[in-house]
């Protein structure tokens, strides 16, 4: 109960500072703490994760650091990428899955360290880039694979492509990646709903519980924190993440890469 209640209270954390990396706690929590298998891990972290950026969201949106258009907008044009992605996902083997997951959130932690000098002031943000249609669209469609291959809610992906792709600031995109996060993982969970089924209710419910008390506590800190240092310690908890995850599967892909 109290490894629950600890995972919970930091992925609303996450969810209320950094506006994501949510179920890239929830998953492994799952997974190797509770022993569930990685098809009931992505059905219950898309049902935390999903009501933790609800409550966020509320509490961001008071704040002013959400485009609600903006966020719905990216949020709908990732439904396609989002049933490509799971479809695709279904054929791969647990390991591979697991494995591909670690490799991507490596690659968005450096991408984020590498950026971190470019980050935009509130001040700044959407004078000098204006992001066009075209990449708006490519942007939201790749997310939204992302989310359903891996069965996330996106965060990992969505706060960088807000910030890179949009020109928003740390603060703003990470406010309305909670929009994107809550469409995202409906979809994602409307997919995967008969799993819903397998999971188990007597250590999930005490997760969302201190999510949501993470996730109101997370938006509070945040507004004591630098943009910069909230982007840099999002890639720095990535890269933990991504090292664990790969430690943990990249031995079994080897002995094992194919279904």
């Amino acid at each position: 109960m109290i490894l629950a209640l600890l995972g919970g209270l930091i992925i609303g954390l996450l969810l209320g500072m950094l506006g994501g990396g949510g179920a890239i706690l929830a998953i492994p929590l799952l997974i190797y703490g509770f022993s569930f298998s990685a098809t009931q891990a992505t059905a219950a972290s898309l049902t935390i994760v999903g009501i933790g950026a609800l409550i966020g969201l509320s509490t961001q949106y008071a704040a002013g650091n959400v485009r609600l258009r903006a966020g719905i907008s990216f949020g709908l044009l990732g439904i396609v990428g989002s049933f490509a992605g799971n479809k695709l996902s279904s054929n791969l083997n647990e390991a591979l899955l697991l494995s591909s997951f670690a490799v991507l959130v490596l690659v968005v932690a450096i991408t984020m360290i590498l950026k971190v000098k470019n980050v935009k002031t509130p001040a700044q943000e959407g004078n000098s880039h204006q992001p066009k249609a075209v990449s708006v669209l490519l942007t939201a469609t790749g997310v939204g694979f992302l989310t359903g291959f891996f069965g996330v809610g996106g965060g990992f992906a969505i706060v960088p492509a807000l910030i890179f792709a949009m020109g928003f600031s740390m603060r703003t995109a990470a406010g309305t990646s909670l929009v994107v996060i809550a469409i995202n993982s409906a979809v994602a969970l409307a997919f995967k709903y008969s799993d819903l089924a397998t999971v188990d209710w007597a250590i999930a419910t005490p997760i969302i519980g201190a999510t949501i008390v993470g996730a109101f506590s997370g938006v509070l800190l945040a507004k004591k924190i630098k943009a910069t240092s909230l982007q840099l310690g999002f890639a720095g908890f990535l890269i933990f993440i991504s090292l664990y995850m790969a430690i943990q599967n990249f031995p079994t892909l080897l002995q094992n890469p194919w279904p």
